[in-house]
């Protein structure tokens, strides 16, 4: 068994986990399309951003908001 060292625990982000997840529900075709929509419509303002600011030659923040979409994109 693990001894207390006085030290707080470390805090682990998460995200809160839905009723329905709690219920072992699954998302209904709704849910999932209006998720696929709502990422779809969050990757175009990353990258019509990313334009702005390049357009702009804001080279450091046109790298973020690129790396924005990639992190929305990636599975």
């Amino acid at each position: 068994m693990p001894r207390d060292t006085g030290a707080p625990a470390p805090v682990v982000a998460s995200a809160p986990q839905s009723v329905g997840a709690q219920l072992d529900r699954q998302p209904t075709p709704a849910a999932i399309e209006r998720a696929k929509q709502s990422a779809q419509a969050n990757v175009g303002a990353a990258l019509m951003q990313a334009q702005t600011y390049d357009a702009h030659g804001k080279t450091q923040e046109c790298e973020s908001a690129v790396g924005k979409a990639r992190l929305i994109l990636s599975p």
